[in-house]
């Protein structure tokens, strides 16, 4: 009897984790970036790193700035997207720069190569 009840609940986990899996599969497809309706404000940078607020009219600039992720609902989303950009850029710089010439072979496998991993 036991051992019944073990395999009962460990087949009540496995349900209960499949069921958060489905849950959570469904966020993911139901996610939409935001995009402002027609006439509504949103924030973009512009070729000088300042932001600034525009409307929607759903025009090619409109769309291309969606499009290419320079479409904000927020000042602050702006700003933390170009500080991003910026950060960006110099690691990637300084990587280059200490990279020099070297580029990983990747159909070799006598030559060591790195890579982080992150898990959630």
């Amino acid at each position: 009897m036991q051992e019944l009840d073990q395999i009962k609940k460990a087949f009540d986990t496995f349900i209960s984790q499949a069921e958060t899996f489905v849950e959570k599969q469904k966020v993911k497809e139901e996610y939409k970036r935001w995009r402002g309706k027609e006439g509504e404000e949103y924030f973009c940078i512009d070729d000088n790193g300042d932001i600034y607020d525009d409307n929607d009219f759903n025009n090619k600039e409109d769309n291309f700035r969606y499009n290419t992720g320079n479409y904000f609902q927020t000042e602050k989303e702006a700003e933390q997207y170009r500080d991003r950009l910026l950060a960006t850029t110099k690691v990637n710089d300084r990587i280059d720069e200490l990279n020099e010439d070297w580029k990983p072979d990747w159909n070799t496998y006598e030559q060591c190569k790195y890579l982080i991993v992150y898990s959630i």
